[in-house]
């Protein structure tokens, strides 16, 4: 490997590793913030953290999420990196981003393919509303729940002054004020 070329990979790495530190930040902060009445007060480990592995080829993980059961709530955070990974009939734009879903479904919380992914995916899910970027529905697969989720661009995180409001704007305050609203019964 050429010096240019193995200085070049060098710092690719660490962008890519403070990529994903900043996105950790992110989950932890939001993680610090959320409201004992939905989550009981839980410390976070890596079981709350989750990106796929692949076994074939070093690759970067198209997503990388972050996992937290509440009292009647999941909460499924994906960073999606790989933008392929957004159906273009999900309501979401197609673009690196991170995915907020809350899913009535607490106890199935670590089994994102099912609840997250299918948001993303746009796959087994019934669209029931949209309103101001915040889409309401439902799982139609194995497991019926209702949900709701928004997207919430990479931009609004980068080079701010103070992250911590950042988290608080863009994910606590439309996260808790949908909270707040409930889920209305399931339509037969």
């Amino acid at each position: 490997m050429k010096d240019q070329d193995r200085e070049r990979f060098r710092a690719n790495i660490h962008w890519f590793n403070q990529f994903f530190d900043g996105v950790r930040d992110i989950y932890e902060m939001v993680g610090d913030q959320l409201p004992v009445e939905y989550f009981p007060a839980a410390t976070i480990s890596s079981e709350n953290f989750y990106f796929p592995r692949q076994k074939n080829v070093p690759s970067i993980p198209p997503f990388y999420a972050f996992l937290f059961e509440g009292f009647k709530h999941g909460l499924q955070i994906i960073t999606v990196i790989d933008a392929n990974l957004i159906a273009r009939n999900s309501g979401f734009i197609r673009e690196p981003s991170i995915i907020i879903v809350v899913h009535t479904q607490p106890d199935k919380n670590s089994w994102l393919d099912e609840f997250a992914m299918d948001v993303v995916r746009h796959n087994k899910v019934e669209i029931l509303e949209k309103d101001r970027g915040i889409i309401w529905g439902c799982f139609k697969g194995k497991y019926t729940a209702q949900y709701f989720s928004f997207q919430v661009g990479l931009d609004k995180f980068s080079g701010v002054e103070n992250p911590q409001q950042a988290v608080r704007q863009y994910i606590m305050a439309p996260l808790l004020e949908n909270m707040r609203k409930g889920f209305p019964d399931l339509p037969d």
